[in-house]
């Protein structure tokens, strides 16, 4: 909470700055100097320098050029550097220079032509960005900016603030879930910046101040959609919202702009992201003053040497967390010290399929912290405590931000799931294998085993599909099914050899052999040894049918 102290002091500075702004001039502060700020109501990079410079913050060492012909015989040109200068600081610079393709013809206080006047107007800032999480960016920028007519010069010093909030509220996704189906975790930044003037400018007697700006904008992130929506309070007020669709490397976004002095303004633009290089083209057109092309040209790379490297430790935490896959997200999360006196951070978090010992968190496709597994918590659905030490946090995370298991560690998963998703299939095979050979004995028998051969069929085809939950339940049914058949069976051939013995036992003949395999029937039966039962009460009523069959005879 210390960090967001520096907060109002942004703000204290700006609105100190705007005090008494009066009349404005300077209206072509207002242009945008790029092709995504020519559309979109909240833009990231260093043009962001003449606007919010909380967002004009960069990874690496950045470079970029643009050039438009605005609305008429207005060229612009502009271009800007950045550097990174720690995990949390960029440093960056911004020039825009507009003048006329054509000279203008001047004329007297009496309207009568006296010659032709030129004109040509600069932009040039340097911005700090902050940035001490990834929930909160905030920056400041000064900008010198001035116009020349015909030789008459005129300049100001002026300073802007901004910050930029992320959080998980879920504005538009709400909107958007009563049509369609909305998945991902919700991600809406809402942003605001003021640019005031230190000065005014003295035309022929009279004081004007430079445009000053306020603007508050909200953005929402739904998959690969985005909305935007920004308030604009200057010389008049304005309307701007967006809307960006973004596939692998092609964004293409449209925006208007409405303000209560001027026509509609609208807008559309397409960016090629071709790392390191980005290219931007954008067209707005506007009924009462025409249309304009913009077109830009962006470049990251690592600058050998310079500050031990940041560029390429960010780069290596980002190619790392591309190593993670997504399991889940942290659903809750408490403080505590250990005995040795560290700081320990318990969580739970929830996940789409079982995990099991190490995981990290990640936060805006980077490592923000690893932890181990404690314990599973819930199966339906999966639900797991973890550990964290102090130690192995990177950067602050919050409950929502995601749970994520290395790519290895899943295949390592997968591959001991498949080895018990074969060994049970094994299992079942050797089961279903054994009630088909009991199924054949019946058959030898004569019984009727229809119904149980339809079970089986079915058990074998859930087998082979790999329905293996369903399978196992299908199968006990079958193997209980056949037991009753067995038994119901051979128990009633073991009541037939009992009368048979007793009616040979009646006249006086020796009956011991089948009484003995009888008992043998029996016994096996009782341990549900079904084929050794059916094969000694079979060889009894063999004997005994034919001891009775002799008795006959004689």
């Amino acid at each position: 909470m210390k960090k967001l102290n520096a907060l109002p002091l942004l703000f204290c500075f700006a609105a100190l700055a705007a005090a008494d702004p009066g009349r404005s001039c300077f209206d072509f502060l207002d242009v945008p100097s790029s092709a995504r700020g020519a559309v979109s109501p909240l833009q990231y990079g260093l043009s962001s320098v003449l606007a919010n410079p909380a967002l004009a913050g960069v990874e690496k060492t950045a470079l970029e050029f643009s050039y438009a012909g605005w609305l008429g015989n207005l060229n612009i040109g502009s271009a800007g550097f950045g550097q990174r200068l720690s995990d949390k600081f960029s440093l960056s610079a911004y020039a825009v220079i507009m003048n006329l393709s054509e000279t203008l013809k001047a004329y007297d206080d009496e309207g009568i032509p006296s010659g032709e006047a030129e004109y040509s107007n600069y932009r040039y800032a340097a911005a700090l960005s902050f940035r001490p999480s990834n929930v909160l960016r905030m920056g400041l920028a000064v900008m010198a900016s001035g116009e020349d007519l015909d030789g008459d010069a005129q300049s100001a010093v002026l300073p802007s603030a901004g910050f930029e909030m992320r959080g998980r509220f879920g504005f538009f996704r709400r909107a958007a879930a009563l049509f369609t189906d909305v998945s991902g975790d919700p991600d809406t930044r809402f942003s605001l910046w003021h640019r005031a003037s230190l000065s005014k400018i003295d035309y022929s007697g009279e004081k004007f101040s430079p445009l000053s700006v306020s603007e508050a904008s909200v953005t929402e992130h739904i998959g690969h959609l985005s909305l935007s929506l920004g308030l604009r309070s200057s010389e008049t007020s304005g309307l701007r919202a967006g809307v960006k669709y973004g596939f692998e490397d092609i964004i293409m976004e449209c925006g208007i702009l409405s303000e209560s002095e001027s026509d509609l303004q609208i807008s559309a633009g397409v960016s090629f992201e071709f790392e390191p290089v980005t290219v931007d083209l954008s067209y707005l057109t506007r009924a009462d003053a025409g249309s304009s092309i913009f077109s830009t040209v962006s470049y990251e790379f690592d600058m050998p040497g310079f500050v031990g490297g940041i560029a390429d430790k960010a780069a290596e935490k980002r190619s790392e967390a591309k190593r993670y896959v997504k399991t889940g997200s942290v659903t809750d999360r408490v403080s505590s010290v250990s005995q040795a006196g560290e700081k320990e951070i318990w969580i739970n978090f929830s996940s789409e399929f079982p995990v099991d010992g190490n995981f990290v968190i990640t936060k805006d496709s980077a490592i923000a912290a690893r932890g181990r597994v404690i314990q599973r918590l819930s199966d339906e659905p999966f639900l797991y405590e973890g550990l964290v030490m102090e130690h192995e946090v990177i950067t602050e995370f919050l409950v929502g931000d995601t749970v994520a298991v290395s790519q290895k560690q899943m295949k390592k998963q997968e591959e001991e799931r498949q080895k018990i998703e074969k060994d049970r299939s094994a299992a079942l095979k050797r089961r279903i294998i054994e009630q088909k050979d009991l199924l054949k004995t019946a058959d030898l028998m004569r019984w009727d085993s229809s119904a149980q051969k339809l079970i089986e069929e079915r058990v074998s085809e859930l087998r082979e599909k790999g329905n293996l939950e369903e399978c196992d339940a299908k199968l006990a049914v079958l193997e209980k099914s056949v037991k009753k058949l067995f038994e119901d069976n051979i128990k009633a051939m073991i009541t037939e050899a009992g009368a048979l013995a007793g009616d040979a036992g009646k006249v006086g003949v020796n009956v011991s052999y089948p009484e003995s395999l009888t008992l043998k029937a029996e016994g096996a039966l009782k341990k549900k040894n079904y084929k050794e039962a059916l094969s000694n009460i079979s060889e009894s009523l063999k004997w005994l049918h034919k001891i009775l069959e002799e008795i006959e005879n004689e």
